[in-house]
């Protein structure tokens, strides 16, 4: 009985163990600037994400290409979408969100933007929008 009991807990054990090791493995680091570089959503919109681990208010994100989105071709490599991108820990960064306003073509602030980075570091989704790297 004694036996049969000591067997149990030592199975018990290594899977408890394995667990562990297996949540070790895919938990994932996070640092400033793992958002930094190009990305692309599904409109065709591609931003570049400089600066957020370089100056204290921020880094931005330079619109390099307006896809499909709605924004005007005159924006492309010249306004921010997003601005003040700051690592708030772990896979979420705060940021400020601009949008294209068609009526008077200018950008104008649009609250807070949340990115929430993919544990794969290969996409992020802000403001109801998935951006993908860039290879």
């Amino acid at each position: 009985m004694k036996t049969h009991l000591k067997t149990k807990l030592r199975i018990c054990l290594s899977i408890l163990l394995l667990m562990f090791s297996i949540s070790a493995v895919y938990a994932q680091d996070f640092s400033a600037r793992d958002i930094e570089g190009n990305w692309t959503r599904d409109d065709g919109m591609k931003i570049s994400i400089l600066g957020t681990a370089n100056f204290e208010e921020g880094g931005n994100a330079l619109v390099m290409a307006v896809g499909k989105s709605g924004w005007p071709s005159s924006t492309e490599h010249y306004a921010f979408k997003y601005r003040k991108i700051k690592h708030a820990g772990g896979n979420t960064w705060k940021g400020v969100n601009y949008r294209h306003r068609v009526e008077t073509n200018a950008r104008i602030e649009d609250g807070e933007a949340v990115f929430i980075m993919s544990d794969d570091k290969k996409s992020f989704r802000a403001s109801g929008y998935t951006y993908r790297k860039n290879q």
